[in-house]
């Protein structure tokens, strides 16, 4: 293969007035095996060395932290906020959750403000006890152009699973009171069942 290389001049103008004469192409050649000398004595003795170990090792060390679970942090957060709500608290949240929804806008939209209350962690510590593996996230998506892509996943995530626990809190809240009435008045109409049925005054007999 031919190649066109670039050489001072005044670098040349002295190699062309060396004695004996310098071949330029088969010095050029020369120094470049020398290089690729050098560096197949380098890829030897890393393999004679056996690093395998030392960079699994190190890799290790420097992997990115694992994602965390969303999901289980925003179930143990809604446990503890139901459990220390109080009933007020709990017919305020009912009441915002319809008004959200007659209006049309999501409910995750609160779930940043809802899951803090009552002592609960709540999605924002959340995000900030697990900063490191959103900065990382975050430094990775700079590189593919892509921006805030952990960020949401993270607060969808945990807007969901917090969502789904108290939704189903409150779909057996209101299962319960329907049995309740239901069986109330099942107990109203067995007793107006049981009643004797009257008996006229012997004059109207």
């Amino acid at each position: 293969m031919r190649i066109g290389i670039n050489i001072p001049d005044d670098l040349l103008a002295e190699v062309k007035e060396m004695r004996p004469p310098v071949n330029v192409s088969e010095a050029c050649r020369e120094a470049l095996q020398r290089i690729v000398d050098e560096q197949q004595r380098v890829i030897t003795r890393v393999e004679s060395d056996d690093v395998r170990a030392k960079i699994a090792g190190l890799d290790d060390q420097t992997a990115p932290p694992e994602e965390p679970d969303w999901a289980a942090m925003a179930l143990d957060d809604a446990a503890v906020w139901f459990k220390e709500i109080p009933p007020a608290g709990w017919e305020q949240f009912l009441y915002q959750c319809d008004v959200l929804r007659r209006q049309g806008r999501d409910e995750a939209e609160m779930v940043d403000v809802w899951s803090s209350m009552y002592g609960a962690q709540g999605i924002r510590q959340r995000l900030l006890n697990n900063q490191a593996w959103l900065v990382s996230e975050l430094e990775r998506e700079g590189v593919t152009g892509r921006r805030r892509d952990a960020w949401d996943r993270a607060t969808r995530t945990y807007a969901r699973a917090w969502l789904g626990y108290v939704h189903e809190v409150r779909r057996r809240l209101e299962q319960r009171r329907r049995e309740a009435f239901e069986r109330r008045q099942a107990e109203r109409d067995a007793a107006h069942r049981a009643r004797p049925d009257p008996v006229p005054p012997e004059h109207l007999v």
